[in-house]
């Protein structure tokens, strides 16, 4: 089986072509960004930076109920295809490495993490919410999701109009990492999977979810209060809202 790297299998496959049949696409980042909205108590005007924005649908939503919003995410391909869906015009789309970008002290009143969290290396994580809490203006909050646990296998499969979708992940409760090995089996060609070796040389991706006590012990580690909110999945995930001290 081919493998190819996150960018062309998560992002330009998976981001765009699988989800882009979805119905309920954009009104599930619409649900993302009122429960962004309320969480984060922002005036309009206010200034939100997303790191690891995927698609950048919740950026627009964010945009359109009168935010400016800078939308980072390593994958130019997709941020092409959410800059042409910003029927605002106002959202700064950026690609960069959200381990290496940096912007000027207090540039910001809000920063978002969402379903990102756990994907790169511990350390490299926890140095970004120091830069976090530099970006961010006096009182400025930091929202940040995590799930609580996986099931140790589960597997699934689904088909769309090129061919089919396979899924395979395990959760190491011990160690706290989830591995996701996703395929593409098209109807005529060869199948091909994801490997992304930002952790390790294995097909797939390995993801650490983290224990609400030390997520929360990070932030504070990082001149953050810590709040608990409900989570818009509401079950299996928490969500966290730091205010900078």
């Amino acid at each position: 089986m081919d493998h190819k790297s996150f960018d062309e299998f998560w992002a330009e496959f998976l981001q765009v072509t699988f989800h882009a049949d979805n119905p309920d696409l954009w009104p599930s980042r619409q649900r993302k960004a009122i429960w962004c909205q309320e969480h984060l108590n922002l005036t309009q005007g206010a200034s939100i930076l997303d790191l690891g924005c995927g698609d950048g649908l919740i950026d627009i939503w964010l945009s359109r109920m009168g935010f400016r919003l800078t939308a980072v995410d390593r994958s130019r391909s997709v941020l092409e295809l959410a800059k042409a869906k910003d029927d605002t015009g106002k959202v700064y789309f950026l690609p960069a490495d959200i381990r290496q970008i940096q912007f000027e002290k207090a540039s910001f009143d809000a920063v978002m993490v969402l379903e990102t969290s756990g994907l790169m290396d511990k350390n490299e994580e926890l140095m970004l919410f120091n830069r976090i809490n530099d970006w961010l203006l006096p009182g400025g909050k930091f929202i940040i999701d995590c799930c609580e646990s996986a099931e140790t296998f589960n597997s699934w499969k689904k088909m769309f109009r090129d061919g089919e979708v396979s899924c395979r992940s395990s959760f190491d409760s011990i160690v706290r990492m989830q591995h996701i090995d996703f395929s593409f089996a098209p109807t005529s060609g060869t199948a091909f999977g994801l490997f992304d070796p930002i952790r390790d040389d294995s097909p797939g991706i390995s993801r650490y979810l983290y224990p609400k006590e030390e997520l929360c012990a990070a932030m504070k580690n990082a001149g953050f209060n810590v709040q608990q909110v409900p989570h818009y999945y509401k079950n299996n995930y928490y969500g966290l809202v730091g205010t900078k001290v």
